[in-house]
């Protein structure tokens, strides 16, 4: 085995294909690739990075493999990787040479070879994201732009600008290097402490979602994003990596305020691609490769979260499984309910606040998981009136069932805060179905049997009362009228429904009846009624259920023990009542004065005075 002498040392960060074209310079051959050929070693293996290729370096350089093939960039069937990160051809630049003058003329100083062996192409300088030293905080600067023959001969190119190189020193742009030229140079070197999101990417995914959240963020939503050059791209590229490297927190932060800066517009549709231009139609186009999921489902995820978004809708792809946010359009849309009553319903549960009043209804954001239970109780709801229709008991009968509690709106005790009420048919099929069930279908009104409303006025009772005899099940003979129906479909017995609803006999007196108990006119009890001499009360009539004005015994009672009638003394006596009248006054004995015959239409006297 025969070795090359001299065998010059590989720098770490070197390119395979610079070490090798630094190997020709040092024996004098013209190009690398005939270097190559001169000494059995594959040099189109070395620039595609094959195994065999080093392994037959190595064998002359007595380097290990492992080590000449560190920086190798591969391309195989599966792609092109350096380091084990994935890469695109896109990344890699081939006919441009870029240098760091800082870089070269360090390996000069520091170098006891002739400059031309002594400089060597970093790995970093190939890829089109670095476009400054991040050592040196110096922009790199072109230096030659080659062939297809001499574009991995880095000797051979850089051979005319080390004659010039004190300019370009001189020349070079000091500028800190960007976010994202750090951020690769570190990835490439594997050090720790780096953005754990953009880690979870392949690089080249990394590296151009940086850039396109930077041009997002620094460009209009509709900007030519072709006509951005490599400087403008390696400012988007650190400007994104601002954005992306804080993960989550970042992302979220920027999405939301990107759709914050948005016009409005009176467009209701107008979804993520309007809002994020350049950003949604990228994630859209590569929304389907492995390599940018990370980034596509955590973005998925925040447009989910904050726009109005639900199935069958498709994002990045994907049709969205659930929605997250609801705005009132799109629940107008789901519960068929018109947006401006949709608006008030929502207001009076709290699900939306009195700060979005003036928006439109496509701006009026809400949780849909919070407002799903009231949506849900929405969703196919009319009004009062239209509900009379659907009862058929019409407007006075609904309003009692409604006012009885037999019917209840939607939403509760916030339907108080609607000046429409709304009802559920669901839930008023759930009441007719009640009073309905088990009455017989027949094909007319039996004998003795009718509707419930004229067998309230046919009774005198209340249509309420019998509405609760009915589902209390008091009330068991009963019809169901074909031809009809809801709640005028139902027909009740009058004979059941009378004994149901007559009440125990009252024990107070009629005003007809306290008459007959003072043998007096209707004059005289009425004048002592409206007077406050003997207190009544209202009862219900047990016949006919109706109202009546009662006067308790005991009231009349303790009345007639402290007075008494000058014709009821007459009658005891047996005399006129002028002949008693004038034996009391000759007794000193006179009416009760509070009692005058002007205004109570008869005498009466202090049974004390009388009978002492």
């Amino acid at each position: 085995m025969s070795y090359l002498d001299p065998v010059l040392p590989i720098a770490p960060d070197e390119c395979p294909t610079s070490y090798v074209s630094r190997l020709a310079v040092a024996h004098f051959e013209q190009s690398a690739q005939e270097f190559c050929t001169l000494v059995g070693v594959p040099f189109r293996g070395i620039v595609a990075g094959r195994a065999d290729a080093f392994q037959a370096l190595a064998e002359l350089t007595r380097i290990p493999a492992a080590e000449l093939a560190r920086n190798a960039i591969r391309t195989d069937e599966a792609g092109t990787t350096l380091r084990g990160e994935r890469l695109l051809r896109l990344n890699i630049r081939r006919s441009q040479v870029f240098v760091c003058p800082e870089c070269l003329q360090g390996d000069i100083a520091t170098s006891r070879s002739p400059p031309k062996q002594a400089v060597y192409g970093r790995i970093i300088w190939r890829l089109a994201a670095v476009h400054t030293c991040p050592m040196h905080d110096v922009a790199l600067a072109e230096i030659a732009h080659a062939d297809v023959t001499t574009m991995y001969d880095f000797a051979a190119l850089v051979a005319p600008a080390l004659a010039n190189l004190p300019r370009l020193v001189a020349d070079a742009v000091r500028r800190p290097a960007a976010g994202l030229e750090r951020y690769v140079a570190e990835r490439l070197q594997g050090t720790s402490g780096r953005p754990a999101l953009l880690d979870s990417l392949d690089l080249f995914a990394a590296i151009k979602t940086c850039e396109m959240f930077g041009a997002a963020a620094l460009y209009s939503r509709k900007h030519n994003l072709k006509a951005l050059t490599p400087e403008q791209w390696r400012v988007c590229g650190g400007k994104g990596f601002d954005i992306v490297r804080d993960g989550e927190h970042g992302i979220r932060t920027f999405l939301a305020r990107m759709n914050a800066s948005y016009q409005e517009s009176r467009v209701p549709n107008e979804g993520p691609r309007a809002r994020f231009g350049k950003l949604h139609e990228w994630l859209t186009a590569v929304g389907q490769q492995s390599s940018y999921r990370p980034i596509r489902d955590l973005v998925r995820r925040c447009v989910i979260e904050t726009m109005p978004l639900g199935p069958p809708t498709k994002l990045f792809g994907t049709v969205i499984e659930e929605r997250r946010v609801h705005s009132i359009r799109t629940a107008s849309l789901e519960t068929g309910m018109h947006p401006m009553g949709l608006r008030k319903a929502l207001e009076a549960t709290g699900i939306i606040d009195a700060h979005q009043r003036r928006l439109r209804d496509h701006r009026v954001l809400f949780d849909s998981g919070k407002a799903r239970p009231v949506l849900k109780m929405l969703k196919g709801a009319i009004s009062l009136k239209e509900a009379e229709t659907y009862t058929n008991a019409g407007r006075v009968h609904t309003k009692l069932l409604l006012e009885h509690g037999f019917i209840e709106p939607v939403l509760g005790h916030a339907a108080k805060k609607l000046k429409t009420l709304l009802f559920a048919p669901a839930e008023l099929d759930g009441f007719l179905d009640r009073l309905l069930a088990g009455a017989e279908p027949v094909t007319k009104a039996p004998a003795g049997m009718m509707g419930i409303a004229k067998t309230a006025k046919r009774v005198n009772c209340s249509a309420i009362a019998i509405v609760r005899g009915v589902l209390d099940g008091k009330i068991r003979r009963r019809a169901r009228l074909d031809g009809e129906r809801g709640y005028t479909a139902l027909l009740v017995d009058l004979a059941e429904v009378r004994q149901y609803v007559r009440k125990p006999a009252p024990d107070g007196l009629t005003l007809e009846a306290v008459m007959v108990e003072m043998s007096t006119f209707h004059g005289v009890v009425r004048a002592l009624i409206d007077n406050g001499n003997l207190p009544t009360y209202r009862a219900i009539n047990s016949v006919n259920n109706a109202a009546v004005r009662l006067v308790a015994r005991k009231d009349l009672v303790a009345f007639r023990s402290k007075y008494v009638q000058l014709a009821e003394l007459a009658e005891s006596a047996g005399q006129h009542p002028r002949a008693v009248r004038a034996a009391l006054r000759r007794k000193g004995i006179e009416p009760a004065p509070e009692l005058p015959k002007a205004t109570y239409k008869a005498l009466f006297y202090r049974r004390a005075e009388v009978e002492r």
